[in-house]
This record gives structure tokens, C-alpha cells and sequence, in this order.
């Protein structure tokens, strides 16, 4: 694999001179609550200086439940459902909460990389950075586009990185939706043949809707075929981070803010209630000015710096996610309000929205959610791609994919409409959309 050249650039130049305050900053705003809580505890504990008063121990949202906003992407409690259970499981399995092993997925992931021989130093640099941009289900939803923009290292040169990660343990990791998840797994596996790939890549919303006579004239095969395929899909992992845990003892997730609705009107509260409330210890504060404590005084001053800088850091956080949180709600307000679906919206525009770069927003929305009612909601999934209209204006995948489906279901079944019929039918709604992209939707 060739090397990958780094180029040097502003953008990198400008991280290495990051002054500690700063750096700080960062870490915090890419920590979740419950990461950054035990951090901040534990620097208390180190640094005299720093007055935490932790929040109250227990669980705030017992009855929240993560969900996403409606996209493209297939249900996976829906696909993966069988009389209420995965296959060969007792009990329904909550994808979201099954955490088994002490080592977190990232350093699962890292330690498999730092035994590739084959890596140069910048292979594996690249690589990193790519785990980095995981989510927490072990996808990746970073755009490679915008990340080249931000490391100056060429597209082509990130998905060979990207193609390193997806052939790591454990299978499905760094796949870009659920279908391209359960197809690398195949493609590692004894079972990857015409009829589960096809499943996989066009059968899986009659799979989640439980339609298998539809199912079973899609991939035309007998039922006990179309029993033995759906039986291998369904034993595949759709969360390759299942069983790893995050940095934390948390068996739960607490929301960075609160998404109410009143007389048609949003509002965001930061969930302010269950974060530690930090502050300077007076007393060890006053002795920096006192004679009798010369001794101690540069331990003292170094503490200071060290909790002023603590201080900044959570107070940057705090501007930063109330900034971006009530930016994004204001772009998608409308699913907020009337369960429409999301807006096109990228990292980009927020940066430039916020004047940073894109990477900060990528920390910024790394493993937060909101609490709207009941659901507990990535931030993450409220960035959507757009696709461009005639007049101008963008429609999400998840548009795009619902009128496809509405194309198919109107369809005679012994003659399925073609990809460039399809194509034809949305030029005349007024949206340029390839063949190619016509498929990837349908599949």
C-alpha cells in the first residue's frame, strides 16, 4: 500500500501551536457528560485548587430511550427482530446497552493496528484518525470529504485507510450503513453467496417490514431458501462495538440537553443539573498571597494554572454545545415540530456557522445526545447530505429513498421499473439523480 503523504498546511500547523488551555478545550468538548464527569472528578482529586461538587449519583432519564431521526438508513431492532428476539437468543437484546469487555472499542481497534507490521508511521497515523471518527455503534459517519479538508490528506489516500479498518475484528467495523455492515461480514464468512447478498443489499426493508412474500419474489427462491437466508443475515453483528464499553462505567447515557416544545416554539436547555459544578478553592487560593506558605507557593501557582485552565476549558465547552445544539435544532425544526423529515445539513456549515473548523463540530457531536420527550437522539444523526433540486434547494437521502419506495410499490412486479426509468420519473419532480445513485438506494 502506498504511503501516505501528509501535506503540510495551515490547518496542521496551527494544531501543533495549540496552547494548553485550548488543547484542553478540545478533549473536553469531545468527552460525553459521564467521560468528562469522572475526569473532572479525578483532576479534583489531584489539584487542591479545584472545588467540584458532583451531581447526585443514580440515573437522571430512566424512562429516555436513543433513537434516531428517520434517515435512509433500515431499522436494525426491526430487521433483526424474530418473535422478539435475535436469533438463537432467549430475550431481546438492547443493542444500545450490552457493555462486556473492560478495553473500550477504540483500543481494541488501535491495539490491532499497532500489530500491522505492513503500516508506515503515516499509513497508521491516518488509520487512527479514522478510528477516531467511529461512532458509537462502530461506523463510520464522518465524511471522508470534509476530513480531507481538515488533514489535507487526499480522499483516495483516506478510504485505503478506511479499507484497513474494515478488515479489522471485528467484522462490519468501519462500514457506512447497516447493509455495507452485514456485507463485509459475508464477504469474511463461508455464507456469502447471490441470495444473501442480495438480502442484504436490496431485501432488508421488506426484511424489517416483515414482508417475506414480497422477500421471497425479490430474490426469487423457495421459502425454505428464503428461511436459511434470512436466518444467515440475521446472525450477523449490526453493532460491530457490541460487548466493548466506552471509557466508562456508565450503563446509560445522559443527554448534553433538553429539546422542549411549547406553543409551537422549541427551546434547548443544557442539561446543566448533571454536570459537576466546579469552582476555585478559596481557601488554597488565599494562601498563594501569604508569606508563611512561600514554600509551597510554586506547587500553588502551577495548580492554579492547571484549575484556571480547567475552568476555561469546561466554560468553552459549554459555549461551544449551547451554540451548536441551538443551531442545529433551529435547521431542524421542522422534524422537531411536525415529525418531518431532516434538512440537508453538514459539519461544514456548522463550522462556518460557529467560525471553527469542521473537526471541532466533529468533536462537539461525538457520542451526545438530546432529549426530545422520551427519545434520547444522536446529535450526530441530525447532519444529513443533500442532494441538489432544480430550484436550487437540497433533499436529504431519506426523502429520496421514501419516494423511491413509493416509485417501487406502484410497480408492476413482473416488470419492475428500470434504474432509468427511475431516474426519468425524478427528473420530472425536478431532481437530477444518477443511475448509480438510484441503485444504492434501492439496494
Amino acid at each position: 500500500m502506498e504511503a501516505v503523504k501528509i501535506k503540510q498546511n495551515t490547518v496542521q500547523t496551527q494544531k501543533l501551536k495549540l496552547i494548553p488551555s485550548v488543547k484542553q478545550s478540545l478533549q473536553y468538548l469531545q468527552m460525553p457528560i459521564q467521560e468528562l464527569s469522572s475526569y473532572i472528578e479525578e483532576m479534583s482529586m489531584r489539584n487542591p485548587l479545584l472545588d467540584v461538587e458532583m451531581p447526585p449519583i443514580g440515573e437522571p432519564y430512566p424512562q429516555a430511550r436513543i433513537e434516531k431521526p428517520d434517515t435512509d438508513e433500515i431499522s436494525v431492532r426491526e430487521v433483526f427482530r424474530r418473535d422478539g428476539s435475535r436469533q438463537n437468543e432467549a430475550t431481546d437484546t438492547d443493542f444500545t446497552d450490552v457493555y462486556l469487555s473492560e478495553k473500550t472499542f477504540s483500543e481494541y481497534l488501535l491495539d490491532q493496528l499497532g500489530q500491522m507490521k505492513e503500516l508506515d508511521e503515516r499509513q497508521l497515523k491516518q488509520c487512527r484518525i479514522l478510528v477516531g471518527c467511529l461512532n458509537s455503534s462502530g461506523y463510520m459517519d464522518c465524511s471522508l470529504k470534509e476530513l480531507s479538508e481538515v488533514t489535507g490528506v487526499s480522499e483516495f489516500e483516506l478510504e485505503q485507510a478506511l479499507y484497513v479498518i474494515q478488515m479489522l475484528d471485528p467484522p462490519g467495523v468501519g462500514a457506512s450503513s447497516l447493509s455495507e455492515c452485514l456485507l463485509i461480514q459475508l464477504a469474511q464468512s463461508s455464507k456469502f453467496n447471490a441470495v444473501n447478498v442480495a438480502l442484504v443489499q436490496r431485501g432488508l426493508p421488506l426484511l424489517a417490514s416483515g414482508d417475506m412474500a414480497g422477500l421471497r419474489r425479490l430474490l426469487g427462491v423457495s421459502d425454505a431458501e428464503l428461511s436459511e437466508a434470512v436466518d444467515t443475515v440475521r446472525s450477523l453483528n449490526p453493532i460491530p462495538s457490541q460487548g466493548f464499553g466506552n471509557g466508562n462505567n456508565t450503563g446509560y447515557v445522559i443527554p448534553e440537553a433538553t429539546v422542549s416544545c411549547e406553543d409551537g416554539k422549541l427551546t434547548v436547555e443544557l442539561n446543566r443539573r448533571a454536570f459537576p459544578r466546579v469552582k476555585l478553592q478559596n481557601e488554597y487560593c488565599d494562601m498563594l498571597g501569604q508569606d508563611e506558605y512561600s514554600d509551597a507557593h510554586d506547587y500553588l501557582k502551577k495548580a492554579m494554572s492547571e484549575a484556571k485552565d480547567v475552568l476555561y476549558g469546561l466554560g468553552e465547552r459549554e459555549k461551544t454545545l449551547d451554540r451548536l445544539i441551538g443551531f442545529v435544532i433551529r435547521r431542524q425544526q421542522e422534524y422537531f415540530l411536525h415529525c418531518a423529515d431532516l434538512v440537508p445539513l453538514t459539519m461544514s456549515e456548522v463550522a462556518q456557522e460557529l467560525g471553527c473548523c469542521v473537526s471541532t463540530v466533529s468533536r462537539a457531536v461525538s457520542d451526545k445526545y438530546i432529549l426530545f420527550g422520551s427519545k434520547l437522539l444522536p446529535l450526530r444523526s441530525f447532519f444529513a447530505s443533500g442532494l441538489s433540486s432544480n430550484d436550487g434547494g437540497a433533499v436529504t437521502p431519506s426523502a429520496i429513498k421514501r419516494q423511491l419506495q413509493n416509485f417501487i410499490s406502484d410497480e408492476d412486479k413482473r416488470h419492475p421499473l428500470s434504474d432509468e426509468t427511475l431516474r426519468c420519473m425524478f427528473t420530472k419532480l425536478g431532481l437530477n439523480i444518477s443511475r448509480r445513485t438510484i441503485a444504492k438506494y434501492r439496494g
